[in-house]
């Protein structure tokens, strides 16, 4: 048997042609083992396969064919539970969403009017990176200027089964989540505490625990506002970045490191133990070196700095 490249042949010899699995969905088999010619389906490579003619199968026996009816119906079986699970979660998602809002309506309308002071550092953990079709698992609170953990608890999925990918990082399991409320349940601690706080310091908050958060509930008070560590430390750190035209992004623990942060007996992706480091961070952040540091270059990239065709920035003299 010879190679050859399909997508090159003539229209007229593609069409005396069919693949060994189209011909078996014909019910036919291949005549003997050497039958056929093996050819790649393109240049590129991506697949190689046995073609036949008309003159190379034969009509295939009922016992030839029962493997291929057995993968077919098994095929089928698990589009059709996987179909049917979608829909379950579609289901459940839906109630999720609907027992979140009711819980919403009500935490407003008890906190509404309520002087924020606090200023906190807020951290999540998640099934996944979509709030639009992942859960939150964890979440926490802790105020910056006392270092009293608010809220610091594990939640239970409503439609997710399991999240392998997320449990790399997170080191969440099924076991620790299984007897921890749903995050509607959570809802009233959650917003009682959201409703007292002025200031917000996440990281990457803006970008992730904040779209988390609004669609599963979370009631903020109109007068807060967001300090994103991650972009005062983006901007501290100097990295530019001529794609976007601004400073390249640098996880939590980077921005630890840099500063120095001991994370004791704790690790990374914990949400309580991610809190106390960018609280750690942001004060860190707040001193007067690293704030002269800050200004500078916001002031070097607003003034073209980092462009290639920069020729000429001003002194920055704080």
């Amino acid at each position: 048997m010879k190679n050859l490249y399909f997508s090159l042949l003539p229209d007229a010899e593609k069409a005396k042609y069919k693949t060994e699995k189209q011909w078996f969905k014909l019910g036919f088999v291949p005549v003997s083992q050497d039958a056929g010619t093996i050819m790649y389906s393109n240049r590129f490579c991506t697949g190689k396969y046995r073609y036949l003619t008309s003159e190379e199968v034969r009509k295939a026996t009922n016992e030839e064919m029962t493997p291929y009816h057995e993968e077919q119906r098994r095929k089928r079986r698990s589009r059709y539970l996987q179909s049917k699970k979608e829909r379950e979660q579609a289901i459940r998602y839906g109630e999720l969403l609907s027992l979140c809002d009711q819980q919403r309506q009500l935490d407003e309308e008890n906190y509404r009017g309520t002087i924020p002071t606090l200023t906190v550092s807020i951290d999540i953990e998640t099934t996944g990176l979509d709030f639009n079709q992942d859960e939150i698992l964890q979440v926490s609170i802790l105020d910056i200027d006392t270092g009293e953990v608010l809220l610091d608890s594990y939640v239970k999925p409503y439609f997710t089964e399991d999240w392998p990918e997320a449990r790399r990082v997170n080191h969440i399991t099924k076991e620790m989540v299984c007897n921890a409320p749903y995050i509607y349940e959570l809802l009233p601690r959650l917003n009682q505490v959201l409703a007292q706080v002025k200031t917000i310091v996440g990281y990457n908050f803006t970008g992730f625990d904040n779209g988390f958060l609004t669609r599963y509930g979370a009631s903020f008070n109109d007068e807060t506002i967001v300090e994103d560590l991650s972009n005062i430390f983006a901007a501290i750190y100097g990295e530019f970045s001529p794609k976007h035209g601004d400073f390249k992004f640098k996880n939590l623990s980077t921005c630890a490191d840099y500063f120095g942060y001991d994370w004791g007996e704790e690790t990374a992706h914990n949400s309580l133990a991610d809190c106390r480091a960018t609280a750690f961070c942001y004060q860190k952040a707040l001193e007067e070196k690293y704030q002269a540091l800050y200004q500078e270059n916001i002031h070097k990239r607003d003034c073209g700095f980092f462009d290639e065709s920069y020729d000429a920035c001003g002194d920055y003299n704080g």
